[in-house]
């Protein structure tokens, strides 16, 4: 039983599916959701000061997921807060890392799409809490391994 779960929180299918799976858990062993969400300006800024208007829209756009993934938990009856982040020189698996450990999660859950070894890979080095990603199809739907499978395997 995890009493903490950290959600790695974007606007992408898998994502949300991993926020999905993350409720479920949640409602089964009674656990609050801290809900993470990371703009990394340094993928929208270049060196001539452009991308200004496209960081805050990202900024906005975040904290709208946030505020909807705190919403769908609630209706849940699950307790959630949320955290939003920019960064300019962290990768998102740093970010997730070092609050899951700074709340005391016992579990970090993460969307991922496409070719998502990278992300996984580079949050398994960063910390020692499990760390399954959710993947979605190629339509959106879900995966065939849900996270409490990948937790199980984990263990």
């Amino acid at each position: 039983m995890n009493s903490r779960i950290l959600v790695s929180l974007g606007s992408s299918a898998a994502s949300l599916r991993g926020l999905d799976e993350a409720i479920g858990l949640a409602a089964r062993d009674g656990s609050a959701l801290r809900l993470v969400h990371v703009v990394n300006a340094s993928r929208y800024h270049g060196g001539d000061g452009g991308g200004t208007d496209l960081i805050a829209w990202m900024q906005e756009a975040g904290e709208q997921v946030l505020q909807q993934g705190r919403e769908c938990a609630q209706a849940a009856g699950i307790a959630a807060g949320t955290l939003p982040f920019t960064t300019r020189m962290a990768h998102v698996a740093d970010i997730d890392a070092e609050q899951a450990g700074a709340w005391g999660a016992g579990l970090i859950v993460a969307g991922a799409q496409g070719n998502c070894r990278d992300f996984g890979r580079a949050l398994q080095s960063r910390t020692s809490i499990p760390a399954p990603l959710v993947r979605a199809g190629p339509n959106g739907e879900a995966g065939t391994a849900t996270v409490e499978t990948r937790v199980a395997v984990a263990a």
